[in-house]
């Protein structure tokens, strides 16, 4: 990924004139392996019709679970020292969810702020671990883990609407891809999909 010029000063004026918040993602254009441009985050509609500039607590965690991994990426992520070492940093375990993890613990925790700018160009291409890494059990496990503390920090209203929109926002996709699964000969996806599917616990 590449930074752009004025990013960081760009990031650091964003959190020092909202001092209540922790973390601060932007927008981003996506390259391909050449770095040619392909789209930027300005094409996913729902981040500007629908995510507000600021969220914390329980409706953090709750737009979080509704849209996922909304910084897209780790460089587009900045945050404050202290909420760094109070939510015990990254999550180095993790091999897929390590962003969208980080997120969940800093956001509902420390507030999130939407710095509406392009900060960063970040690379895409057909081999990347976040998209292949989509194939395999260890995705649900950690998908599974970051749901659960999502979950885990909202309010009961919140939380009701989340388990409504589960199987709306994740069925689909975790379905088809062990549908995917079992058409390449490979069922182990799909069964533990099926094991887990009651609900995100």
């Amino acid at each position: 990924d590449l930074m752009l010029a004025g990013d960081l000063s760009s990031a650091e004026h964003c959190l020092a004139e909202n001092s209540d918040y922790g973390v601060a993602i932007a927008d981003y254009e996506k390259i391909d392996s050449e770095g040619l441009r392909t789209g930027s985050s300005l094409d996913y509609k729902f981040l500007h019709e629908e995510l507000p500039d600021r969220i914390h607590g329980a409706e953090a965690a709750w737009y979080l679970f509704k849209f996922g991994c909304i910084s897209g990426t780790q460089s587009t992520i900045t945050v404050r020292r202290s909420l760094f070492d109070a939510v015990g940093g990254f999550d180095s375990w993790m091999r897929l969810c390590g962003d969208f993890s980080f997120l969940s613990k800093c956001a509902p925790k420390g507030g999130l702020i939407y710095n509406r700018r392009i900060m960063t160009k970040v690379r895409f291409h057909i081999n990347q671990t976040s998209k292949d890494g989509r194939r395999h059990v260890v995705y649900l496990d950690e998908m599974q883990e970051v749901l659960n503390r999502l979950l885990g920090q909202m309010d009961e209203n919140h939380r009701k609407n989340a388990m409504n929109a589960f199987k709306w926002i994740y069925g689909y996709q975790f379905f088809d891809l062990g549908i995917k699964g079992i058409i390449k000969g490979d069922g182990k996806f799909l069964k533990h999909v099926q094991k887990m599917f009651g609900s995100p616990k």
